[in-house]
């Protein structure tokens, strides 16, 4: 017999279809209306911000294993439901609206793929974090962005992503969206998005980017989809600040880069995050720079 307790589990995390649950109240399964009624008196509940999410699990915990599980005594809410079960339902749906949202980071010098609930993949570049609602998901598709991630959607609902510097949205395609500081590009490998920043909005499609300049976005420009990316460690610049390039290559390698000189200078080439001294000579040796590698992973560079 299927546990009622992984029904309202999945149903809270979005994966009960509204096929399925329209199935169900039309084959006169009571749990649904019951439950439907709890979630939508549930809602607005969450727990306060003054404790951390392990003090209100442990909570939780506590008064699930303390609740008196009366014999005989129910409570009338639309159906008969025993009031334990009722309770524990309750307590579990708060419970689920306090802690729907997922954040998902990585630390310098870590990649990380992660596999959203609709089968949707994301690529985190080192030093990125992403987070999303589980609660409804198949419905709104959105997730924050703060750093670097490529994105393979599967088809659905809207897929939205938001950072501070502006949105990208798709139905089913994959592209890659990098927002750092005042930095924000989106380049399109497969379908079609749709970029919007302030008042300017562009549409891509394979093989297309556009980016923030002046705090406008530029005109659709071509670039080589088939160009190995940092997916693959490989990092390519055309006439970037130096020092977007050194902070690059202190997330990939958890260095610490110290630079005696002008760090707006224009750069122009490659590096791979495969070897430490490659990279440093492919970025300074061009620009007549010299670098010392000291203690605690410290290089200076005049």
């Amino acid at each position: 017999m299927e546990n009622n307790n992984d029904f309202i589990k999945d149903w809270l995390e979005g994966k009960v279809s509204p096929a399925e649950l329209k199935s169900r109240k039309e084959n006169g399964d009571a749990r649904v209306e019951e439950f439907d009624e709890l979630i939508t008196r549930s809602s607005g509940l969450k727990v306060p911000e003054s404790i951390s999410k392990e003090e209100a699990w442990q909570k939780l915990s506590g008064k699930l294993s303390e609740a008196p599980q009366p014999e005989a005594k129910v409570i009338k809410l639309g159906r008969w439901i025993p009031m334990g079960i009722a309770a524990s339902v309750a307590l579990m749906i708060m419970a689920y609206f306090a802690f729907n949202k997922v954040t998902i980071a990585t630390s310098l010098a870590e990649t990380k793929v992660y596999i959203l609930p609709d089968g949707s993949e994301i690529t985190l570049n080192a030093d990125s974090e992403i987070a999303y609602s589980r609660f409804g998901w198949s419905g709104e598709r959105t997730v924050t962005l703060e750093g670097e991630a490529f994105f393979r959607v599967t088809k659905g609902s809207t897929f939205t992503v938001a950072s501070e510097n502006g949105t990208v949205t798709v139905l089913g395609t994959s592209f890659n969206v990098q927002v750092r500081q005042s930095n924000f590009e989106v380049s399109c490998y497969t379908g079609k998005v749709k970029v919007a920043s302030g008042n300017t909005n562009v549409m891509l499609t394979k093989g297309l980017f556009t980016k923030l300049d002046n705090n406008k976005l530029t005109a659709a420009e071509t670039f080589d989809a088939k160009k190995p990316t940092w997916r693959e460690g490989d990092f390519y610049f055309e006439g970037k600040p130096l020092s977007m390039v050194i902070d690059e290559l202190e997330r990939q390698f958890n260095i610490e880069i110290i630079l005696s000189g002008d760090g707006a200078r224009l750069y122009t080439g490659y590096f791979s995050n495969k070897n430490l001294d490659e990279a440093l000579e492919m970025v300074f040796k061009p620009m007549s720079l010299r670098y010392t590698r000291e203690a605690d992973n410290k290089i200076i560079v005049q």
